[in-house]
């Protein structure tokens, strides 16, 4: 059996450098490789035999010689050449290269019939002027077709950009081309007919392109400029020479000659251009500019023809392109109106009349850069109205409707003129202040103005509002952070139920600084930068520590140690909390299991959110990171707060019972701070409750919160449940609680939270002294 051969990995396309005729033609560069080849050595030619017409008939060397009828014979094969290849290789728009090649092909089979057979003696036209005539409806039908592929819904002010275009082009070459070789003498009947229809084709096709340019805003792209600048140099040479012959002056292979060949290169090249970009015309000067151009030449032949004598068909197309333009000057204004009432629509909200979010963010941004260039102060306010929703739940839709229209009358009221109010959307009302000193004044009148109530279908409706202010430069430096942190204040008020809030960045719970802080969070879990301080937890009674809570702090690289507030709620908001606790539990088990290696026993409290009490697999970690570390169930406490037990009670209870299956205490934290029952404590299986720290705070002065303490720890007798005080930080209220018969007292007077080794020593200390 043979082995099997290795297959040849495909060669790679050689990187080929852009050649100035890929530059010239940019659409052969994406062709195959024989068209490209085809088409540089055609184009090189072009470019080559043009160059050689210029040298010839520059130096009056070229009528009669071989070497002109070489450079004109290459001249032609190769512009032929390069536009048979586009009409055989475009994918798209293929009749309009095949009706462009068709024009150029007749144009240059009457030059080969008349550079050989010529005309019979006598007669005034042949075969040549009838092949060159052909060129004209090919190059026509060209155009239209290449027009309908890039031209769509087209405005009126560029419908009669065409018609200026096309009329006025009309008038003056009609005046100065066509009048004058009819007015010559030395021709013919048959030969002015002739003369003349050369002059009309050229006229109609650059008209038409003239009318195709003004159609796209001036700005059609290289492959339509090019052919217009060829066909342009074409009717130019034809002008040219049906004048010199009208004068009898035209000369055989004179640079007159190069103006053909230069037009029909143009005209060739325009086929290798990209396709035009479909794109609606801006309306700048530079798209008025050609029109108004145009229609100052109509305006120039009328002026004419009231002082010289004119033909009457240059008048009649002059008169045309003069009204086109005054219609075209019409529409603009209207244009201009309706554009006007465009913006001031687009600005204003419709139900209330009060500018809308579009205009107050324009105004703010200026009204921002005059600020910083005085060096003065600015004070955004953002409304929200106090139940409106139940009022549009009530009363419909109509009424709240009605509301809103009266909502800005009211608050104008208490504006100065300089100050702007807008309606953001919804019941959401911004007003802009140029003294943020004025920002709480105004704020409070505002909302005694809508406290006075409002009429709706004779019912009296009483309207509150929660105003949040951002001030600048303090709160932020640009309108989206300004609105962003009133909007901040504005919920903070609603929260607070006071009535109007500054921008507090403490509060800020979508601040960047948090943001940044959020995305750190995520690399910070699982390295060295969590670390855990142990506060020690003191047994009443007997004055032994034998417990300690771990507390994880972030020792940030560029904000120092940050305490679990800064980062904890942080990490509930973005799913990492599980990650985080499982980090402190490894931590504190691993501390714990040196601790009794070295001869200390203690027993080690973590706290746990909701999100892991609800996780029914935790329990089994919890069990396999105990075997892990070598740590016995009993020195390890579980923490979990009233809230956790309440998203979904049956689940978090199935956890709570894996745990104290596996040996492990469980403690009940902030008791009294949250929503449980004491139904649902009965059938909780944990053995601690923690007093929160603000029933202990104000133990001596406060006769509720001592009685709660004291009602709590019978509670707690009563369940056979240790009691544990939060917040100690006084003797006297060691003193107290001890009177109460808390079991384990906790806080600042026995001990701050401390690194491992710090409370090593601690507790080294403190068994000598005792």
């Amino acid at each position: 059996m043979r082995p099997e051969r290795l297959k040849r990995p495909p060669r790679l396309p050689i990187s080929r450098r852009m050649t100035f005729v890929d530059r010239l033609m940019p659409e052969l560069a994406s062709s195959g490789r024989r068209t490209r080849v085809a088409g540089h050595l055609a184009a090189a030619a072009m470019l080559a035999a043009l160059a050689g017409e210029v040298a010839l008939t520059t130096a009056g060397a070229a009528s009669g010689t071989v070497a002109y009828a070489v450079v004109m014979a290459v001249g032609l094969v190769s512009m032929m050449t390069v536009l048979v290849l586009r009409a055989a290789t475009a994918a798209t728009d293929r009749r309009v290269w095949i009706a462009l090649t068709l024009a150029v092909g007749t144009w240059m089979a009457g030059t080969v019939w008349e550079s050989t057979v010529g005309h019979a003696d006598g007669a005034a036209i042949g075969p040549a002027d009838a092949l060159w005539l052909a060129f004209y409806p090919c190059a026509y039908i060209a155009v239209v077709l290449h027009a309908r592929t890039t031209l769509h819904r087209l405005a009126r002010s560029l419908r009669l950009d065409g018609v200026v275009g096309v009329l006025a082009v009309g008038a003056v070459c009609w005046l100065l081309v066509v009048d004058p070789i009819l007015a010559s003498a030395r021709l013919t009947h048959a030969e002015t007919a002739v003369n003349t229809a050369y002059v009309t084709g050229d006229l109609g096709v650059m008209g038409l392109v003239v009318g195709v340019l003004g159609l796209h805003g001036w700005r059609a792209g290289r492959g339509w400029t090019m052919l217009a600048a060829g066909l342009a140099v074409f009717a130019t040479g034809d002008s040219i020479y049906l004048l010199q012959l009208g004068a009898g002056t035209y000369v055989e292979a004179t640079p007159l000659d190069v103006l053909w060949a230069a037009g029909l290169l143009l005209i060739a090249l325009s086929a290798w251009q990209p396709p035009t970009v479909k794109r609606p015309a801006t309306p700048t000067l530079a798209v008025l500019a050609p029109p108004f151009a145009f229609g100052l030449a109509a305006l120039g032949v009328l002026v004419y023809a009231g002082l010289q004598r004119a033909p009457a068909v240059s008048v009649v197309l002059a008169a045309g392109a003069t009204l086109a333009s005054m219609g075209r000057t019409a529409l603009t204004i209207a244009d201009i109106r309706r554009l006007a009432e465009v913006r001031r629509l687009a600005t204003t909200d419709d139900l209330t009349g009060l500018p809308n979010r579009r205009h107050l963010d324009r105004f703010l941004r200026e009204r921002l850069e005059v600020a910083r260039l005085r060096g003065t102060s600015v004070a955004l306010l953002l409304i929200d109205l106090d139940g409106f929703k139940e009022l549009n739940d009530t009363l419909g839709h109509r009424a709240g409707d009605l509301v809103l229209q009266q909502i800005g009358p009211r608050l104008r009221g208490v504006l100065r003129a300089g100050d702007e109010l807008a309606r953001l959307g919804g019941d959401e009302f911004a007003v802009v202040l140029s003294d943020a000193d004025d920002a709480e004044p105004v704020g409070r009148r505002m909302r005694q103005a809508l406290e006075a109530g409002l009429t709706v279908d004779g019912i009296d409706v009483r309207i509150g509002a929660s105003i949040g202010i951002a001030l600048f430069p303090e709160h932020g430096d640009d309108a989206e952070t300004l609105l962003q942190r009133a909007d901040v204040a504005m919920y903070q008020a609603k929260a607070a139920r006071s009535g109007h809030a500054f921008y507090e960045r403490d509060r800020d719970r979508h601040s960047r600084e948090r943001l940044a802080l959020i995305g750190e969070l995520r690399d910070a879990i699982g390295t060295d930068q969590l670390v855990l301080q142990f506060q020690p937890k003191l047994d009443v009674e007997t004055g032994a520590i034998r417990d300690v809570e771990a507390l994880v702090r972030w020792l940030h690289p560029e904000r120092g140690l940050l305490g679990p507030g800064a980062f904890v709620p942080l990490a509930e908001q973005t799913g990492v909390m599980g990650e985080l606790t499982q980090h402190v539990l490894d931590a504190a088990l691993r501390q714990v299991a040196e601790w009794y290696a070295g001869g200390l026993d203690l027993t080690v409290a973590v706290n746990v959110s909701a999100a892991t009490l609800l996780d029914e697999g935790w329990a089994s970690d919890v069990a396999s990171a105990l075997v892990r570390h070598g740590v016995p169930a009993s020195r390890l406490r579980i923490e979990i707060t009233e809230d956790a037990l309440m998203g979904d009670a049956e689940r978090a209870l199935r956890v709570v019972e894996g745990l104290v299956a596996t040996g492990i205490g469980v403690s009940v934290d902030d008791f009294g701070t949250g929503y449980s029952s004491l139904g649902l404590l009965k059938h909780l299986p944990v053995d601690e409750l923690k007093i929160d720290r603000t029933f202990i705070r104000d133990l001596l002065s406060d006769e509720a919160d001592a009685a709660i303490v004291q009602s709590v720890v019978d509670l707690g007798g009563r369940l056979g449940l240790r009691t544990v005080a939060e917040g100690v930080e006084d003797a006297e209220t060691l003193d107290r609680i001890a009177e109460y018969g808390v079991t384990v007292a906790q806080g600042f007077h026995i001990a701050r939270p401390l690194p491992a080794d710090e409370l090593e020593r601690w507790l080294a200390a403190r068994a000598v002294a005792v």
